[in-house]
């Protein structure tokens, strides 16, 4: 509902082997979510923590989140040759958000060029509902034996989310490189 910016996802995934063409992808990934909200509409109909209608009219919201993600995603791969594999992907995150910090400024009626901002912040990690995960893509076998995979991934959340109550919907291009770990 938000203005946002784009994001980096990082994280330790492992990928287990079910047969030639099946695998098992599952880890931990963690993400600093960012965006702002402006829109007066929405700034009406919000209710969140810390808010404080007294000291002014709500002029924006900036939200900062700490979230954890862990997934389980089933992966289809078709070989195109010795060395390159389509992949297909399918799975489920789990969503856990660690923190939260909500800063809101607040205009002064009497004074159109003065602010006043204040913050909630709340460190009550909590799981809610999690999304399904969609990829595709391709993935290359290097000289060194590693494996470098890129794809196009979805993500479309099963419920609300964080204090807000958002419904998670990301779009993004996801790089991997695959080592072996005996």
């Amino acid at each position: 509902d938000g203005t946002g910016r784009p994001g980096v996802i990082v994280g330790a995934l492992a990928d287990f082997i079910l047969s030639p063409s099946l695998s098992l992808e599952t880890g931990v990934k963690y993400a600093h979510s960012i965006y702002e909200i402006t829109n007066k509409r929405e700034l009406a109909s919000m209710q969140l923590p810390g808010m404080d209608e007294s000291l002014g009219t709500l002029r924006t919201i900036d939200v900062d989140s700490w979230v954890f993600e862990i997934p389980l995603n089933f992966k289809y791969r078709y070989p195109v040759s010795m060395k390159t594999h389509w992949l297909t992907g399918l799975g489920y995150s789990s969503i856990i958000y660690g923190a939260q910090l909500f800063e809101y400024e607040y205009g002064i009626d009497s004074n159109p060029s003065a602010s006043i901002n204040s913050s909630y912040r709340n460190t009550h990690a909590k799981m809610y509902p999690g999304a399904l995960n969609f990829s595709l893509g391709v993935s290359n076998l290097l000289k060194n034996k590693k494996i470098l995979e890129t794809s196009i991934y979805y993500q479309q959340g099963l419920g609300k989310t964080g204090l807000e109550r958002n419904t998670i919907n990301y779009l993004g291009v996801r790089g991997v490189y695959w080592f072996t770990v005996r």
